[in-house]
């Protein structure tokens, strides 16, 4: 008297999905619960990654900013680097969606990466008007899957936003306007 997924009894009604039974899928979900909990318990594990600034992770990769200018992407689950990008300016804060990073800079420069273009050569965008260092990134996807909005906010409290366009990979720089942001306290 299963049903349609399968014969029920002592167990519990089986699904022809998995071939596993009611009982089965909870003891199941149960043990995976089990595995997380040990995880959360344990001790953190530290990264080998130096004089790290700001670190971000997307899918199978992460990518880590270092003191000298330094951007690494690393497989986030083995820490094995993969590419590596010496910038000449200090970069403060980066940012993941997708295939798509973004790390600002002292100066207030955002430089865009793809991971599916092999991680090479950035797109930059320029602050707009006074250069202050970018305090934080954050990447917004597209509607279509085609563009990735990173808004950027600059140490002097300036708010900016620039489109990074994913298909095809741009070769010229990043347009970028600054956008106004309402005060904060007061």
């Amino acid at each position: 008297e299963g049903g349609e997924g399968g014969e029920g009894g002592e167990g519990g009604e089986v699904f022809a999905a998995d071939g596993l039974s009611e009982r089965e899928r909870v003891y199941l979900s149960e043990l995976s619960l089990d595995e997380w909990r040990h995880a959360a318990a344990g001790r953190p594990k530290e990264l080998p990654l130096p004089s790290m600034t700001a670190v971000c992770l997307s899918g199978e990769c992460g990518v880590s900013t270092h003191a000298g200018g330094l951007i690494r992407l690393w497989g986030a689950t083995t820490g094995r680097r993969l590419a590596a990008h010496q910038q000449r300016i200090e970069l403060t804060a980066c940012a993941a969606c997708g295939p798509i990073f973004v790390a600002g800079d002292a100066a207030g420069a955002l430089h865009a990466y793809n991971t599916d273009a092999e991680f090479g050569a950035p797109r930059v965008s320029r602050s707009p008007g006074r250069e202050a260092g970018v305090r934080s990134v954050a990447l917004l996807p597209g509607a279509n899957g085609g563009s990735v909005l990173a808004l950027c906010s600059s140490l002097d409290g300036l708010l900016s936003a620039s489109l990074v366009q994913v298909e095809p990979w741009p070769t010229a720089p990043l347009p970028r306007a600054r956008l106004p942001a309402p005060p904060i306290g007061g």
